[in-house]
């Protein structure tokens, strides 16, 4: 199976999130139909705000019986730091939706010890995917913040080709902070990935991203085993340092870039 790679601009950064929460619906109806649930890893991003309020709409306990949220990243810092993304997540989604507690994954960071913090992460999805030895997790959807993510561009930027010898989740010292986060090979194994930046904020990213240390991101490969996609959701601003050699088409979603000669 191949991977697919599909970059969207859109005008106004409201309806990125709309498009996006309806991408959500789609994997999520995909996931639940063809395995009996949604495993979704999110970063706890100022940039996800807008589709969090649109996703915290849904107070169907039905739905969210059937889905499973974990966490991309996390700094070890205190519940009460504004860099804590697990609070952000529980500010501004989880608390107002229908999830059972079991249902929800966060990276603890009420230790001393931040690397006992990433083993007890790394335990936990080891134990819920039901993993063997040297395996990695499958997500059904990665979402991730462009405009948040120069704290992990060292995890990004490891070329490591071994996959079956990558930890499940990394800690490192990055920025003078203990950083715990999902290996980028186990990002690269989610079936969708979703990066999406707006404003200027995104724009040195989003060009990093898709045309420099980007190239290298696991996602981007090819799997025989899965049929995964990469997809970039992007305001005009936050596009607007991509190079101008793409060829496009403009949809009911937005602009799609594709194919770059």
């Amino acid at each position: 199976m191949k991977s697919s790679k599909k970059i969207i601009i859109f005008e106004r950064p409201y309806d990125l999130s709309i498009v996006l929460l309806k991408h959500w619906f789609d994997m999520a109806q995909e996931a639940i139909s063809e395995r009996g649930r949604f495993c979704a890893a999110l970063q706890g991003s100022e940039s996800l705000c807008e589709f969090f309020s649109k996703l915290s709409g849904i107070r169907d306990y039905k739905f969210w019986e059937n889905v499973h949220l974990f966490q991309t990243d996390q700094f070890h810092v205190s519940y009460h730091s504004p860099r804590h993304q697990f609070q952000f997540l529980k500010n501004n989604l989880i608390d107002y939706i229908s999830i059972p507690a079991k249902n929800v994954h966060p990276i603890l960071t009420d230790t001393e010890n931040p690397a006992y913090s990433a083993d007890q992460y790394e335990e936990d999805l080891t134990n819920f995917f039901e993993l063997p030895v040297n395996d990695l997790p499958i997500f059904d959807c990665i979402i991730m913040g462009l405009n948040e993510i120069d704290h992990l561009r060292p995890l990004f930027q490891q070329n490591d080709d071994s996959p079956s010898l990558a930890p499940i989740v990394s800690h490192e010292r990055i920025k003078n902070l203990d950083l715990l986060s999902i290996h980028p090979h186990v990002l690269g194994r989610g079936r969708h990935v979703i990066f999406i930046g707006a404003g200027a904020n995104a724009a040195l990213n989003a060009y990093e991203m898709i045309e420099v240390w980007g190239k290298n991101l696991p996602a981007v490969k090819d799997d025989p085993n899965l049929d995964k996609s990469l997809v970039f959701l992007l305001d005009s601003v936050a596009a607007h340092q991509l190079p101008a050699d793409y060829e496009h088409f403009n949809d009911t979603e937005g602009v799609v870039l594709f194919n770059k000669l």
